[in-house]
């Protein structure tokens, strides 16, 4: 009797370890399964992210084509437009936001007829600039005539 009491006390200590292996293995697979949806979840926040960024960028440069497209059609349609016209309309298109967003990011806008800028807004802190030459900038020539 004591040779089989032992076995069986072994067989129970085996079959133990089994379920003890069992569970063990099982928290390993579940554990696993979390992870990998949190991975996924992860992943899904991320291109939604990317999304909302790519979205809010398409909208910030159609709203500075614009109004670099309007800025071109005003100086094109008074090619004398003084100062004060200038300002007048620049800021105007400074100061929008179409997007209704408050992220518009133009802070200065230009004209430089014949490569001599002569119009600037806002003036007061660019007047400085004003009289440049782009002829006599050889460094930034290129990247002016590109524009």
């Amino acid at each position: 009797m004591c040779l089989r009491g032992t076995l069986g006390q072994a067989g129970f200590l085996a079959q133990a370890v089994i379920v003890i292996a069992w569970a063990f293995g099982g928290a390993a697979i579940v554990n696993n399964s979390l992870h990998s949806r949190e991975l996924a979840q992860q992943r899904l926040q991320l291109f939604d992210d990317g999304e909302l960024f790519r979205a809010k960028l398409e909208v910030m440069m159609g709203d500075l084509f614009g109004i670099s497209r309007s800025m071109r059609a005003t100086l094109e349609a008074q090619p004398d437009i003084t100062q004060e016209e200038f300002s007048r309309v620049a800021g105007r298109l400074v100061n929008e936001d179409p997007a209704g967003n408050g992220h518009l990011e133009i802070v200065n806008i230009a004209g430089a007829p014949g490569l001599v800028l002569t119009l600037v807004h806002p003036l007061e802190p660019n007047a400085a600039v004003v009289g440049l030459d782009y002829r006599t900038l050889k460094e930034q020539l290129p990247a002016v005539l590109a524009a």
